[in-house]
């Protein structure tokens, strides 16, 4: 009999990275005192195997990259799905996380501009196509996978393998956002910008990340099953899963739509795939709802979907980074350093700076290592950077992350789409696209503007205090 193996065969290889991952970090100091995640270990370990070894035993990339998709999916949905009070303020605070992503895609936007047209004006510089920068922004904001699909569209306008480009950043972004990610959450430990006292950081520092013997070992589930019945693990699976499948004929129905609708509409339905966690997200914030209407929302254990939310992002960034094509960055790597390096650079600050006045009291490191993680790579780099500091996922970063995410995807789809102005410009030789382009930058430069000086005042800061201080902290004078 002839079955499918490919995922389980990638699943296996994902796991043992994972196993000795463990292992690694339980014997190594290094990885310890620089809480670099096991994920992220067994992710390096699986970078080379897929790109070296992988392929002679005739196991490719493309399962890992399934998994990085679907895994995100039910991250969102598991963490939606866990009973979550409302906090006084709440709404300011994910005002403020969109903020900040808003700012993310419109300063990378206007800086990868501003760049390539600085390559194309300068010589001894390789000659850019006018839309290369925004394919920057694309594979850090969005992924690569994002960036892929935007890039192939704009290859029939005369951007020559753009959709591999696309691929690229996304792979760097990964790079950045994990090694960038680690640097910065040591700053803060040394820099006291985590609510962490010394005796915790010292702890986190000095364990292997496991338990030993005769440690006491802490709740990870409540039961609200008989287990004869159903084990309460299978419930919580069987929640997330149902919700998933939900959101899938969801988006089938409205693929079927607007694709036949064709020309824009056409391209906005197929793209809504690309965001498949938002809607997932919607889906389970309704069933949440509808469960806590009729009283059964107990059903839903906290610390059993925190479990599978945990699990979920530990896989995906394994997979994330073992999916990564080593060969692609071998051709134009000028532009390639250049704009990954800048922007990277100009992204750590401007996170910085945002967050520390819009979050001055609301656990506003926590929440820059998320924004660093989801802004250069993808939001599963943010979650597993962000478990370094926050196992449990108990600051509210996570969860107005997500809540942030449904509403910029709406803010924000005006802006990727005059991202494919340039490629446009170039194909019909209406120049006065590339200035459309700009003023709409410009735009949302003024409007991020607006939103942070009402929003930080609100929060008690005035916003732009200090400017060139990267990090307020919450103890200086606000006014």
């Amino acid at each position: 009999m002839n079955f499918e193996w490919s995922l389980f065969i990638d699943l296996g290889i994902i796991a043992l990275g994972l196993c000795a991952a463990t292992l690694i970090r339980a014997r190594v100091r290094f990885f310890q005192a620089y809480l670099i995640p096991n994920a992220i270990i067994a992710g390096l370990l699986l970078l080379p195997f897929y790109n070296w070894i992988a392929p002679h035993l005739g196991i490719g990339r493309q399962g890992l990259e399934n998994l990085v998709f679907h895994l995100l999916n039910v991250t969102f949905i598991a963490i939606a799905l866990r009973p979550t009070p409302r906090r006084p303020r709440q709404s300011l605070a994910v005002l403020g996380t969109a903020t900040v992503i808003i700012s993310q895609f419109t300063i990378q936007g206007l800086l990868g501009y501003a760049l390539t047209f600085l390559f194309i004006g300068l010589p001894l510089l390789p000659a850019l196509f006018p839309s290369y920068g925004f394919l920057v922004t694309l594979g850090y904001t969005l992924g690569p996978g994002q960036a892929f699909s935007i890039g192939l569209s704009w290859q029939d306008l005369g951007f020559a393998g753009a959709g591999g480009l696309g691929l690229i950043f996304g792979a760097i972004g990964f790079l950045v956002a994990c090694f960038g990610g680690v640097w910065l959450i040591n700053l803060g430990l040394r820099r006291r910008y985590v609510a962490l006292s010394p005796e915790q950081i010292q702890a986190r520092r000095s364990h292997g990340g496991l338990l030993a013997a005769g440690d006491e070992q802490p709740v990870g589930l409540r039961q609200t099953t008989h287990s004869e019945a159903i084990d309460t693990l299978s419930l919580m699976l069987a929640a997330v899963f149902a919700v998933y499948l939900v959101t899938y004929l969801l988006l089938r129905g409205l693929t079927a739509l607007l694709v036949p609708l064709g020309g824009a509409v056409a391209q906005v339905g197929e793209g809504l795939w690309g965001i498949t966690f938002v809607f997932g997200l919607l889906v389970a914030l309704l069933v949440k709802a509808l469960l806590g209407a009729t009283g059964r929302g107990y059903l839903l254990e906290e610390r059993g979907l925190t479990r599978i939310s945990g699990s979920a992002v530990d896989f995906m960034v394994a997979a994330a980074l073992g999916a990564i094509s080593l060969t692609l960055v071998r051709a134009n790597w000028l532009p390639i350093v250049v704009f990954a390096a800048v922007l990277a650079g100009v992204a750590a600050l401007t996170i910085l700076w945002l967050s520390s006045r819009l979050f001055a009291h609301d656990h506003a490191f926590e929440r820059v290592i998320l924004f660093w993680g989801a802004l250069t790579g993808t939001l599963s780099t943010g979650l597993a950077l962000l478990r370094a500091l926050d196992p449990e996922f108990k600051t509210p970063a996570a969860s107005d992350y997500m809540y942030a995410s449904a509403l910029t995807f709406f803010l924000v789809l005006p802006l990727i789409l005059i991202m494919g102005f340039p490629a446009l410009a170039h194909a019909t030789g209406n120049t006065t696209l590339y200035l459309v382009t700009l003023a709409v930058l410009l735009c949302y430069v003024a409007l991020v503007a607006a939103g942070f000086a009402i929003l930080a005042r609100k929060s008690g800061v005035r916003g732009f205090r200090a400017v060139t201080r990267v990090w307020l902290t919450p103890s200086t004078p606000s006014r």
